[in-house]
């Protein structure tokens, strides 16, 4: 469960830089996870997003470029919104 908590703070993070018309970096992607209380280190971001890229999920390159969401990872994303919505309407009910 935890996994999938913190693929979708770090989906969403890359997602919302990416929107900004940015792509995310390592140091970006950490900064912004300890503001919601992913408290991760720079090499745990980095195992995550390989994970992630292997999935498909992310676009990894090297300098400016940075870390960029694909489809399928924003479809991964959706689906784990809707996954964890579900899960709190059956714990209020």
């Amino acid at each position: 469960m935890l996994e999938l908590q913190e693929n979708r703070a770090i989906l969403e993070a890359i997602k919302e830089c990416n929107e900004n018309g940015k792509a995310a970096s390592r140091d970006w992607i950490t900064f912004n996870l300890r503001d919601i209380s992913f408290i991760l280190t720079n090499q745990q971001v980095r195992k995550r997003l390989d994970l992630l890229e292997v999935k498909e999920y992310i676009i990894k390159r090297r300098g400016r470029a940075g870390t960029k969401i694909t489809e399928k990872g924003l479809n991964y994303l959706y689906y784990l919104k809707a996954k964890q919505n579900c899960i709190i309407n059956r714990s209020i009910y």
